[in-house]
């Protein structure tokens, strides 16, 4: 239930408040902030609602709007929670830091109105950020949380103008995307020097990473499933027998933070599923690799249980190198493929990305460089117009 700002004794106090202390246009105030419940806003990805915010987790998370006319645009978000990338229609324009003091938007600065001071409950821990200025015509404003937010806990309270300005709905996209995957998919450190630089949210980019380039080839929707460490058996350098909450368990809950959480699968249904899984299993010694395919069989009667008629693709990453171990992981992915096909699944395929060398330069902690993640876009892309006919 959301909070008591909507009943009529609370709006007659704002009309009243407003006219006495600052000769507002009311009619601008009452629309100029968008909730984040309005079924005006173009969600993308796994979301967790609550009374005032919408809750994401997993990079790649997109939220859009459209907006029509000149003037400043504004969103509430949480504080010091992540890093976003702001797309003007459909153009790259800013990265939205929340680490940094956010420049205030106009209800912001009204602080000395009580109303304005009762608003601001309803985005308790929001900040506003400020977007862009916009000049006439329409517009479609997105952000994308660019970071893995499993930590910080990245939350989105709503937009808001400043201008002689109205929203309106955007279209949904053609296509339909979903990415399960590691560090690789969430463009883990991409934006660093080079290998020698350790982990840090502000050098990971998902915009820069295989899996976005992919969607915005086809301009597709996209829902990202992905965890830095994360495995099909074993996450990271966990323990032979296995790790408690690997990509498996974790795919059943809506955010990799809130175990308790149920995804509803009927609510997305892609048009092609990318896998991009093992690298952390078969990064350290002590894997065990008939615990690998027996995890990832399961995982897939899994994921063809929720989507029986999309199209799923396995790939292997670029991080792991040209060994014998490498040679296996895919051969067994090669015959998990072909003894689905001959049960009659059809709609199974197989891609590997080209183990990295170093020619590409390297992101934090040896992984993929932008160059590099380029490159795998550029195996991905045509493979996936080849068996979509996008």
């Amino acid at each position: 239930m959301r909070k008591s700002y909507k009943t009529l004794p609370f709006i007659l106090l704002a009309i009243f408040m407003l006219v006495r202390h600052n000769s507002v246009d009311l009619s601008s105030f009452q629309n100029s902030f968008l909730d984040n419940s309005s079924p005006l806003i173009r969600y993308e990805g796994r979301i967790l609602e609550t009374d005032s915010s919408m809750r994401m987790d997993y990079p790649g998370t997109r939220f859009a709007i459209g907006v029509e006319g000149a003037g400043k645009v504004y969103a509430s978000l949480k504080p010091n929670a992540g890093y976003y990338i702001l797309f003007v229609d459909g153009k790259e324009r800013a990265r939205i830091n929340t680490h940094e003091a956010p420049k205030v938007s106009r209800l912001s600065s009204m602080r000395s109105l009580s109303l304005v001071d009762t608003c601001e409950t309803l985005r308790d821990g929001a900040d506003s950020y400020f977007l862009d200025s916009l000049g006439e015509g329409k517009h479609e404003i997105e952000l994308m949380l660019i970071s893995e937010g499993i930590f910080c806990q990245p939350a989105f309270y709503g937009f808001e103008y400043e201008g002689e300005m109205s929203w309106f709905a955007l279209e949904r996209r053609p296509h339909r995307l979903e990415f399960i995957g590691n560090s690789i998919t969430c463009g883990y450190g991409v934006e660093a020097a080079d290998e020698n630089c350790a982990f840090n949210d502000s050098t990971s980019n998902f915009a820069k990473s295989y899996a976005f380039l992919t969607a915005k080839a086809f301009d597709a929707e996209m829902m990202v499933v992905a965890r830095s460490g994360i495995g099909v058996y074993r996450n990271y350098d966990d323990k032979p027998e296995g790790s408690l909450r690997p990509m498996p368990i974790v795919y059943r809950n809506v955010l990799i933070s809130e175990e308790e959480t149920q995804w509803d699968f009927s609510s997305y249904r892609p048009d092609l599923l990318i896998v991009n899984l093992g690298t952390n299993d078969l990064s350290t010694p002590g894997f065990r690799m008939e615990l690998v395919d027996s995890a990832y069989r399961n995982f897939l009667d899994e994921v063809r249980e929720h989507y029986p008629d999309t199209k799923i693709l396995l790939l292997t990453g670029c991080m792991l190198h040209p060994t014998p171990v490498l040679d296996e992981f895919k051969a067994r992915l090669d015959t998990i493929v072909a003894e689905r096909k001959r049960k009659g699944d059809e709609r199974l395929y197989r891609l590997d990305f080209e183990p990295q060398d170093g020619s590409l330069g390297y992101g934090a902690d040896w992984h993929p460089s932008q160059r590099q993640q380029q490159k795998m876009a550029d195996t991905l892309i045509p493979f996936v117009s080849s068996i979509m006919g996008w």
